[in-house]
């Protein structure tokens, strides 16, 4: 079990992992053909940056890390619903005055999972004084207090519930934070 286990998790990343940590907990069999890619294409809904390259070769890390995320939920989201047999639920919200936005993925009263969420968020705006304060108490001396400070976030947090009362609830968060300050 764990030598497979093990395998599935280097071939498939995260989505596997996750995939098939729940069918190794339900009983259930995620993958029919171990020699298949879990590669996907596209995104479960539009970007939330628009007309900017997402993949790999994107110049800056802000970009490249939104499109890891957007690309780790579509992944888990397959993986989930092939497991399940049922499909996600899918809404994609916007902060007001260019904030960013997320997509939230939920999939709700299936064969195996009671409810699975799996979301992500993009987001940018200034942080409050208060907070740029506590960066600086942390060692973060080069952060002048009192100028406004802009960020970046971006992230793809998951909460799944199996129905089976005996297997564990599934929790999980990968995120990125960038402030944008003159001095580096």
């Amino acid at each position: 079990m764990f030598s497979a286990f093990s395998f599935r998790i280097r071939a498939y990343g995260v989505a596997g992992c996750v995939a098939g940590a729940a069918a190794a907990l339900t009983g259930f069999a995620v993958l029919k053909d171990d020699r298949r890619t879990m590669a996907s294409s596209g995104f479960m809904a539009a970007p939330i940056s628009t007309n900017v390259c997402l993949d790999d070769s994107a110049k800056d890390m802000r970009h490249r890390m939104e499109g890891l995320i957007l690309r780790t939920q579509k992944d888990i989201c397959d993986a989930l619903s092939e497991l399940d047999g049922k499909e996600f639920r899918v809404d994609r919200w916007t902060r007001p005055n260019d904030g960013g936005g997320g997509i939230s993925c939920v999939l709700q009263d299936g064969n195996v999972f009671e409810k699975a969420g799996v979301n992500v968020s993009v987001v940018r705006g200034v942080l409050p004084p208060e907070a740029v304060k506590q960066m600086r108490a942390r060692g973060h001396s080069a952060l002048k207090e009192g100028e406004p400070l802009p960020f970046f976030a971006c992230g793809v947090s998951s909460v799944i519930h199996p129905r089976n009362p005996f297997v564990p609830t599934i929790h999980f968060n990968y995120r990125y934070f960038e402030v944008i300050s003159d001095n580096k």
